[in-house]
């Protein structure tokens, strides 16, 4: 290689072939549930709850003002796996790609997609519900995540009943000192539906960012201005993302839309798999237990069988199978597994391998090891139960220390009764505790569609006496207040909140 290099520095390369060609490039289908989420998690990097939660916001209404109607829902259905699109829509779709792009955006024909063969097509395809209500014209009314979200759909369903872009691709033979090089490019010569959306697969740059070679004849002389050379090594496949793992699931028939986050929930919350950044690692628990259950219960964890069950579910709510024949054939199997798996494995076959840390137990010299509790991760000493140690860990692993800072003035009031809020500092960030000697119960009606999730509110620890603390958060439109008891034994974060209007008084107890 290295030869080759020296070779051709400072030489002259000539075209000795240039293949010139257009080719189409067809706009993606309207978004089922599993390519919402795929697509979300690549461009937006939303995980898929998080998908899932602002699309039912969505779905459910956002008020818009009311010069465009109040509350409305946004889009449509958002568990569905048709790519059916309403006659309505479609025609909606079509006056305005005309309106706004001019008629050659729009196809000769009508799109229309086809859905898989073991689609349900119970709802529609995942679209706007109203085209009217064009992102940036709503801007305003909505949260990030909500206006984030509702563009990727709005884009993708205008790009789905978009004509095909048209790309000019060049393909080029040189030579030099006896070797032959290739090289290749491209240039969008129409752009169709990429004016709208930018579409390309995984491991794809997308023709828009590939590069553009310069005018090229056969025969013509290039003179060379730098040679870089590269060595690349065959890589291993990449470890699932939640996106990734979404196609996965739906590739092998394995869950269905309404499924496919709470799976990736439940792995993650049960300690199967951990996060690595984007992607998806299993852990040592997980590893053990599909160890063991490809041994003793192959069946069950068979990509097949998981596919038949969820066809054979499908039959019994369509009425076309009885429950009890499905169960019946399924224990009549699986009770011989189990009872062989009772009296076959062992104890020393199920220990799930400590991780050990850098953090050295203060009361016995042990380095300490990672243990899963019921509020995550946690430090212990390996010397139980002879020494009790244990220690909080943070997101990072690492120890979380006792935050001693007192509390201080915010120099804010309190809204429901004029004391001075005190700001406090806990292990789940600052707090504003409600003024000495005081409590309240905002008894008003929440409405739990405008209530963005409560992330990381917890109270400083008081096993004897747990404090009641008001927090104070702002939403689109609305103010609301959490109450919540400091607890940890109960609850790492808050349980009990209220909302109330502009305006709208939470009543004082005595």
């Amino acid at each position: 290689a290295r030869r080759v290099v020296d070779d051709v520095t400072g030489g002259t390369f000539s075209v000795a072939s240039v293949k010139r060609a257009t080719r189409r490039k067809n706009p993606p289908p309207p978004f089922t549930t599993s390519t919402m989420q795929q697509e979300a998690s690549r461009k937006l990097n939303f995980q898929s709850s998080r998908v899932m939660r602002v699309a039912q916001e969505l779905y459910e209404g956002v008020n818009i003002g009311a010069e465009l109607g109040g509350t409305q829902g946004l889009i449509t259905y958002m568990r569905t796996d048709s790519l059916r699109v309403s006659s309505e829509a479609a025609g909606a779709a079509e006056e305005y790609i005309r309106g706004k792009y001019g008629d050659n955006y729009y196809p000769a024909s009508r799109r229309v997609y086809k859905s898989k063969a073991n689609a349900q097509d119970a709802h529609e395809a995942i679209r706007p519900s109203n085209l009217k209500f064009d992102p940036e014209s709503i801007k305003k009314y909505l949260t990030t995540d909500q206006y984030k979200l509702y563009k990727l759909i709005w884009s993708r369903f205008i790009a789905s009943q978009m004509a095909s872009a048209e790309i000019d691709t060049v393909s080029a033979e040189l030579e030099a000192a006896g070797y032959t090089f290739r090289a290749s490019g491209s240039t969008v010569k129409f752009n169709g539906f990429m004016a709208v959306y930018d579409y390309s697969e995984d491991g794809d740059e997308g023709d828009g960012k590939k590069s553009k070679l310069p005018e090229l004849t056969e025969g013509g002389k290039l003179k060379c201005s730098g040679i870089t050379p590269e060595q690349h090594f065959t890589e291993p496949p990449a470890r699932y993302n939640e996106g990734s793992l979404v196609r996965f699931l739906e590739e092998k028939g394995i869950g269905r839309p309404s499924t496919f986050a709470t799976i990736i929930t439940t792995i993650i919350s049960r300690g199967y798999v951990e996060r690595e950044g984007k992607s998806l690692k299993p852990t040592p628990l997980g590893e053990l237990t599909t160890d063991i259950m490809l041994k003793y219960f192959r069946d069950i964890v068979d990509y097949e069988f998981t596919a038949e069950m969820e066809d054979e579910l499908d039959s019994i709510a369509n009425g076309k199978t009885d429950m009890k024949t499905v169960l019946t054939e399924f224990y009549t199997g699986f009770e011989k597994d189990l009872e062989n798996a009772e009296k076959t494995v062992s104890k020393d076959e199920i220990v799930v391998p400590e991780q050990e840390t850098d953090i050295i137990c203060e009361k016995c010299g042990a380095r300490m090891v990672v243990k899963q509790g019921r509020f995550g991760k946690f430090a212990a000493c390996p010397n139980y139960p002879e020494c009790r140690n244990t220690k909080p860990l943070d997101k990072d692993g690492k120890p979380v220390e006792k935050n001693d800072t007192p509390p201080e003035k915010t120099g804010e009031l309190c809204p429901l009764c004029g004391g001075d809020m005190l700001k406090r500092h806990g292990r789940y960030g600052s707090l504003h505790q409600l003024p000495e000697g005081k409590e309240y119960n905002a008894n008003t009606q929440a409405d739990r569609r405008a209530l963005p999730e409560v992330r990381s509110t917890a109270c400083r620890q008081d096993r004897k006496e747990p404090q009641r603390f008001l927090f104070l958060r702002k939403a689109p439109r609305l103010r609301f207040c959490v109450v919540g008891y400091a607890d940890e034994r109960k609850m790492p974060a808050v349980r009990e909140y209220a909302l109330y209007q502009e305006g709208q008084e939470a009543a004082c107890l005595p």
